[in-house]
């Protein structure tokens, strides 16, 4: 969730579509770094992957990141005035790319 928090407070810093580029940039270089993290737990708690009934703790957890991930999607409206700048384009096809990349 932090890299989410950093993403989120670089987006509303960012005032320039440069600013943007490189926000979104920094977000898809960690969500990169945070696979091998993301795949060996998936491998080491495979029963967790889709579960319905989580523990308190986890439901927590969850409910925490989606928070995050909602934080994340409204900053969509931030980039939007940036969307057409080339420099924006190549990282936002480079984030895709690292969330294809961590499946």
């Amino acid at each position: 969730m932090a890299i989410m928090a950093q993403y989120v407070d670089d987006l509303q810093k960012a005032d320039s579509p440069e600013l943007v580029a490189a926000a979104i940039q920094r977000y898809a270089a960690n969500v990169r770094k945070l696979q091998p993290q993301q795949s060996e737990l998936r491998a080491k708690y495979p029963d967790l992957v889709g579960i319905r009934q989580r523990t308190e703790e986890l439901r927590d957890l969850n409910d925490q990141y989606e928070e995050w991930v909602s934080k994340v999607n409204l900053m969509s409206q931030r980039i939007a005035p940036f969307q057409a700048n080339p420099a924006v384009k190549a990282a936002q096809q480079d984030l895709i790319q690292a969330w294809i990349e961590g499946k």
